[in-house]
């Protein structure tokens, strides 16, 4: 499954108070996955979704980042991962970043930085 749009391949350099945690957890390869999540709260995906990750066949979205000229980051490194045959929902409030997210991912938006 192709990603349509090259919207989020941007790697624009950003201030180091915009690192993600998550970028290096000691070379740890499960960082994307666990890195704001507690390990109680963490379970390990089933086999078939496992299959679809090897088969490369889900969208993993890695630091997302979308930051205005004005400042405001609307979206501040977003790691997700879409398989198919499931439903993915984005929830939040009002301001959340959802529609950024959206618009970055279906090429309406330039993402400041990640990869999709």
């Amino acid at each position: 499954m192709g990603f349509p749009y090259d919207c989020c391949k941007s790697k624009k350099s950003v201030s180091q108070e915009d690192q993600d945690p998550a970028e290096n957890r000691n070379g740890d390869p499960n960082a994307f996955d666990t890195a704001y999540i507690a390990p109680d709260n963490f379970e390990a995906p089933p086999r078939e979704i496992l299959q679809q990750e090897q088969q490369g066949r889900i969208l993993k979205v890695s630091n997302l980042r979308k930051k205005y000229d004005n400042g405001f980051k609307a979206v501040n490194g977003m790691n997700i991962k879409m398989y198919s045959d499931q439903i993915f929902v984005l929830l939040g409030h009002n301001g959340a970043g959802k529609t950024t997210t959206i618009s970055m991912l279906t090429g309406l938006l330039e993402a400041t930085e990640g990869e999709a």
